[in-house]
């Protein structure tokens, strides 16, 4: 029997996407990004691929890096 191969995991991931792999709001994650604790990678939009980006990304491993550095012994 032919296995089939794994579904691709998504690398980068929309700000919603990012917000619940966090288990935080939108809203938490957009103000996280927007003082600068979380790097993001901008993307053009397909219509408007002349003028400033309009899509954000945020790449996985990122998240983790950033969880990692927040964790702590105890409570």
């Amino acid at each position: 029997m032919k296995r089939q191969p794994e579904p691709l995991q998504p690398r980068l991931l929309d700000t919603k996407q990012a917000a619940a792999y966090l288990s935080i709001s939108y809203w938490s994650l957009r103000s996280m990004v927007k003082q600068g604790h979380i790097p993001v990678v901008n993307l053009p939009s397909k219509k408007y691929l002349t003028k400033p980006f309009r899509r954000v990304r945020i790449d996985k491993s990122d998240l983790d890096a950033w969880l990692d550095a927040r964790k702590e012994v105890g409570l």
